[in-house]
């Protein structure tokens, strides 16, 4: 085969960007891990050129320019010069991941594919893994990152190799092994609203065979972002403690098991103070109170604990090698908060009250054979088992404003039920096979094919009631509502639902991939997703909601040109987003409530590009970008009218039916990009480091009704780190959203238009020790 130069490629590249309806978009990498091999940093003055990027995306140590998909890649190095310590702090870094922060969970969105449901109430479909253990709803992922080995971010849908099924991709955190040296890594820092944090990193060998690492972070954010108008007390606080630890024995030189542990305690009101949303009124007349202001009655609050274990088994069989991965994982959150965000017309109560208590029990068990490498056989492959079984129990307490023990005397919004109480318990089992191969047609051509079958068997059981014994509470139902229900039993007024349901699934996966030349790779790939269906824990007279299901065809390009001073990804996809599972606050969904239903379908397409350039030693400019264009089908909805004068002296919205056909998706700006420049020199004195990073996204939109948004704004993050000549020591100064911005991270309509904002501007200092 005729080998290309780099004009070539060059011109490969253009066209493949210049196709009709695309521009450009994807994501940045930076220098992974392999086994013991020490990362390299971005501003590495030893290294020359772009440096491999190893990653696990197949399930196997890859070179990340390999890898025939969209991958995103950041060491340890790369996200602490960036300042992303926690999971909802990806989306600064990656386009096209959105985050948004709602109570306990984060929820995740890639490509314009995610869920707006928060908590306990139903699974991400974008999976996160710790480890290779599955977490399995947003109220799981709430823990800060200290022991990072690598985080590596897949783009669509993830339908064969990984333990659950997904339909937009999949967030997979690889912390560190403990090793044969002893090593230990710990820092302390202080920013501004008296923001203290400590790191410690210890990882020692307990014998031959034998070694253990433990990792402990803590974060106290003391002062608020803001204030609460109606005690004056902080809001927007966060506290934040994790612990994390391995045990890992190596009886032999083919078998390796390893005992992991961790745990999180997290108390914030960051995401859960809803404020009125700028230029909409509240249900007493006021309308927004200004920056991180909000009117509550009592401070909103959500406090998260997060318990896992699991044990890891991997021996050597020779011609192939045998992995075990069991898991246990139990989360649980209570979070309370004003679901209006402003004072009540009642004297000590909210307008409306909502409690909410999430706790999920899962177990889950992963058996895979892996082909060891074989360069005699043209053939890989990977085969494997997994099952899934999660409890989850919900409880959702609805407060609103009463005067008395009657009905009659609580405030009467349209829809509007007496204070109640729903206790909801929903169970998964789930069953899969696995298996995937890879062919060499050629030394240079290689074709993929990979399947999966997925059954899951969903139930859910529960009671909903009047609350007795708070203050202001019924005791008597209000005349025509129907007394304590419970799904599968009819009542006057609500039909009995299925209490069990089995959703069941292939899914497959075809790939071509040609090396058109030693660091030139091109792919084109053929992926199919499928997320089961649920059930509506808030709502009983709700059926199942049907699965959802993802098609994606994309083709791409990677790239190292001119000896590796610059490389150059692209890829165009194209997805077809079938029955997509939407959260609406409109009826039938309890008030001050929220209830899946499911959409009809959604057309995307995009384009992703990233590049890195070392143009010098100790310099590197990254860049990493994303052009979306969503749109939705046929989809005929109810949607609320803009809030005016209510019945009490305040703004009350109005559901009215309403087509969002050819709406763009929620979640999903149409470009955003993330550039970066480091810089790193030595001197006498050790050695310098300076990075500044851009953050951009176009306007996006909170909801299907394209009503409610987010113009588009900058995030400006710098930093400067001075490293010790033995690199035994450093201290780092860093400023976050240097501008000041007030952006927002989450808008929702319930019975007023609400948001939640993102994080003002923060610095501060960080002193490390390492030894």
């Amino acid at each position: 085969m005729k080998k290309l130069n780099s004009r070539t490629i060059w011109c490969l590249t253009a066209s493949l960007l210049a196709m009709p309806g695309y521009a450009f978009g994807q994501s940045p990498s930076a220098q992974t891990q392999q086994g013991d091999r020490a990362p390299v940093d971005p501003g590495d003055t030893d290294a020359t050129g772009v440096q491999d990027i190893v990653v696990t995306a197949t399930r196997r140590l890859e070179s990340q320019q390999l890898v025939p998909s969209v991958v995103t890649a950041f060491s340890a190095e790369s996200l602490v010069a960036q300042g992303v310590t926690t999971v909802s702090e990806l989306s600064r870094i990656v386009p096209g991941l959105q985050v948004q922060r709602a109570g306990a969970a984060n929820n995740l969105y890639l490509r314009g594919v995610g869920t707006n449901t928060a908590g306990f109430n139903a699974e991400s479909p974008v999976a996160v893994y710790l480890d290779g253990l599955y977490l399995p709803n947003a109220g799981s992922s709430p823990f800060s990152f200290n022991n990072i080995e690598r985080i590596e971010v897949l783009k669509g849908p993830q339908g064969t190799l990984y333990g659950r099924n997904s339909t937009g991709g999949l967030v997979n955190v690889i912390t560190r092994n403990p090793g044969r040296e002893f090593k230990l890594d710990a820092s302390v820092g202080y920013a501004n609203y008296d923001t203290f944090n400590a790191n410690l990193y210890a990882s020692a060998p307990l014998g031959d065979d034998l070694a253990a690492n433990i990792a402990v972070t803590h974060t106290n954010q003391a002062d608020g972002w803001g204030r609460n108008t109606v005690d004056g007390s902080d809001l927007f606080t966060n506290k934040e403690t994790g612990l994390q630890g391995k045990l890992r024995w190596t009886p032999g030189d083919k078998t390796t098991i390893q005992l992991q542990g961790a745990y999180v305690d997290v108390k914030t009101d960051q995401g859960n103070v809803n404020s009125v949303y700028p230029g909409s009124i509240g249900l007493d007349g006021n309308g927004f109170l200004g920056e991180y202001v909000a009117g509550d009655r009592r401070t909103p609050f959500v406090d998260s604990k997060f318990r896992a274990a699991s044990l890891k088994i991997e021996h050597d069989l020779g011609p192939v090698s045998l992995m075990s991965l069991t898991g246990y994982i139990d989360a649980q959150a209570l979070s309370l908060l004003n679901r209006f965000g402003i004072p009540g017309a009642f004297v000590g109560q909210g307008t409306v009250w909502s409690d909410i208590y999430g706790r999920s029990k899962t177990f889950s068990q992963e058996l895979q054979l892996t082909s060891n490498p074989d360069d005699d056989s043209p053939f890989s492959w990977i085969a494997g088992l997994y099952y899934f079984h999660d409890n989850t129990t919900t409880r959702f307490d609805t407060l609103t404003p009463c005067a008395g023990n009657t009905a009659a005397s609580c405030i009467r919004l349209p829809g509007n039920a007496a204070p109640s109480r729903t206790a909801a318990r929903a169970t998964t089992r789930s069953y899969a096979a696995y298996g995937e191969g890879t062919y060499k047609l050629t030394p240079s051509t290689r074709v993929t094919l990979g399947a999966r079958y997925t059954r899951d068997d969903k139930g859910l059981s529960g009671l909903i009631s009047y609350l007795q014994g708070r203050p202001n509470s019924i005791t008597v139902g209000p005349p025509g509502l129907p007394q304590p229900v419970s799904p599968g039993l009819p009542t006057a007024t609500l039909p009995a639902i299925p209490t069990s349901k089995t959703y069941s699934k292939p899914t497959f996966k075809v790939v071509l991939a040609q090396d058109l030349e030693e660091d030139v790779h091109a792919y084109a790939s053929y992926n199919t997703g499928f997320r089961a269906g649920t059930y509506n824990v808030t709502s009983f007279s709700n059926p199942p909601i049907p699965p959802e299901t993802l098609d994606a065809f994309e083709l791409g390009i990677k790239s190292d040109l001119f000896g590796r001073v610059l490389r150059l990804n692209a890829a165009v996809f194209y997805m077809d987003y079938k029955k997509i599972q939407l959260r609406t606050s409109a009826p039938p969904a309890p008030v001050g409530s929220v209830i899946i239903y499911s959409a009809s379908s959604a057309k995307i397409k995009g384009v992703d590009l990233d590049f890195e350039l070392v143009p010098a030693r100790g310099l590197s400019i990254t860049g990493s970008m994303e052009y979306l264009d969503t749109r939705y089908g046929t989809l005929l909805s109810q949607c609320s009218v803009p809030p005016g004068a209510g019945p009490n002296g305040g703004g009350n919205r109005t559901i009215v039916p309403c087509n969002n056909s050819g709406h763009r998706m929620p979640y999903a700006p149409r470009f955003s990009y993330t550039l970066g420049f480091n810089y790193t020199f030595e001197t006498q004195v050790g050695s310098f480091n300076f990075g500044v990073s851009d953050a951009y996204k176009s306007k996006m939109f909170w909801d299907p009704a394209n009503r409610l948004s987010q113009k588009a704004f900058h995030l400006v993050n710098a930093s400067t780190t001075w490293t010790s000549s033995n690199e035994k020591f450093d201290v780092q100064l860093f400023v976050r959203n240097l501008t000041g911005k007030y952006y927002l991270v989450a808008g929702s309509e319930t019975s007023a238009d609400l948001h939640v904002p993102g994080a003002p501007r923060t610095y501060g200092i960080k002193l490390g020790v390492h030894f």
